[in-house]
C-alpha cells in the first residue's frame, strides 16, 4: 500500500475529490436555475442573478458539508476529511475564507502543497483548517 502521506498521493485524491464535488455540484446547479427560471416566467436570468445563484449555492454545498461532518461527497469518495487547526468542525468564517479563496485563487490554492512539509494548500493556511485521511 503507497504511503498517504506522499505528495503525488495527496494531490491526486484531493483534485479527484474536488473534482467529484464539481460534478454534484453542477448537477444541482442545472436543478436550481431550472427552478429560478420557471419562477422567471422562463425568461433567461439577469447574468448577475446567474452568478449570485453559482456563488450562493456552490457555498452552501460546501459550507454545509464541511460544518456537518467535515467530508462533501467528494471527500468521502477519496477518504478525505477537512476540519479545523484545532480539531473542531470548521466555522461559516473559516467556510467563508476556504470557498472565496479557492475560487478567486483556483489552481494557484495548491502550490504551497508542493512547498510545505505539511501539505497544507492556500485555502487551508487562510481559513486555519486541514485536510486528512478518514477511513470510515
Amino acid at each position: 500500500m503507497q504511503d498517504k502521506s506522499t505528495l503525488p498521493y495527496l494531490l491526486l485524491r484531493r483534485m479527484l475529490a474536488f473534482l467529484y464535488d464539481c460534478l454534484l455540484l453542477t448537477a444541482v446547479l442545472f436543478i436550481v436555475t431550472g427552478v429560478a427560471v420557471l419562477l422567471n416566467n422562463t425568461q433567461p436570468l439577469n447574468v448577475f442573478i446567474q452568478l449570485l445563484i453559482v456563488f450562493i449555492v456552490g457555498f452552501v454545498y460546501f459550507s454545509w458539508f464541511w460544518r456537518r461532518d467535515g467530508r462533501t461527497l467528494g471527500l468521502q469518495a477519496w477518504k478525505l476529511h477537512v476540519k479545523s487547526d484545532n480539531d473542531e468542525m470548521l466555522t461559516w468564517k473559516q467556510c467563508l475564507v476556504r470557498y472565496i479563496s479557492g475560487i478567486f485563487c483556483f489552481g494557484f490554492t495548491y502550490i504551497p502543497v508542493v512547498l510545505r512539509s505539511d501539505r497544507k494548500a492556500l485555502h487551508d493556511l487562510l481559513s486555519n483548517s486541514n485536510i486528512s485521511f478518514k477511513n470510515k
